[in-house]
């Protein structure tokens, strides 16, 4: 999965060639960078006459290296989509009324994902397949999803997009632990009245509590 990731994101900027002990060779100009294995593990050309531009691109691909592993990591942690007819997807991310997800196959690589959802989770909408898979966060006023899309698109920096990532991942926990806290307060507020009352009632009638 990885190694297929890399491929794809790199593919034209570097020469890339599997060999038969599992490694994915990237060279350019003919010199080979560096062999990355399944798991990440990058093996570099560490030459002290290697010039400075392929410096530079070695310590890309790994930037690269460490983005997908990352990515990788996230989904396969994720859970799947509960709602009919996209169950293929991971929930990566979910803010308000909206879902981040993801799904992976052989074909395409990594495909992202925003849809609106219904509060159980078992119906989404208003789909957004497009590439820039936060557009529709951002119309919707999260300032993250905002700082994500102008990263991408000025900057190009993955590292900042997929710290973002971790970030909404991590919003979106506080949000769903604070309405679950403030939904056992409301319970609990609606249990001590109902006994009060109960407690009234009984002290009416003369009976001990």
């Amino acid at each position: 999965m990885l190694q297929k990731e890399l491929i794809k994101r790199l593919k034209g900027k570097y020469e890339t060639k599997m060999d038969d002990k599992g490694w994915l060779n990237f060279s350019s100009d003919g010199i080979l960078l560096c062999k990355v294995k399944y798991n990440g593990n990058c093996i570099i050309n560490d030459a002290e006459n290697l010039p400075d531009e392929y410096r530079e691109k070695i310590a890309g691909i790994q930037d690269e290296v460490l983005t997908v592993r990352e990515y990788i990591g996230l989904y396969e942690r994720a859970p799947q989509m509960k709602a009919a007819g996209v169950t293929e997807y991971k929930q990566l991310a979910s803010f308000g009324d909206t879902v981040l997800a993801a799904t992976y196959n052989e074909k395409n690589g990594f495909m992202f994902c925003t849809w609106k959802q219904n509060a159980d989770g078992d119906s989404v909408f208003w789909g957004d397949y497009s590439p820039n898979y936060l557009t529709s966060a951002a119309e919707h006023g999260n300032q993250y999803a905002e700082q994500l899309l102008h990263s991408i698109k000025n900057n190009k920096n993955w590292s900042a997009t997929m710290g973002s990532i971790r970030l909404l991942h991590h919003l979106a926990r506080m949000f769903q632990n604070r309405l679950e806290d403030e939904r056992k307060d409301k319970m609990g507020g609606i249990d001590r009245k109902l006994k009060r009352k109960i407690d009234e009632k009984k002290q009416a009638h003369g009976l001990k509590q």
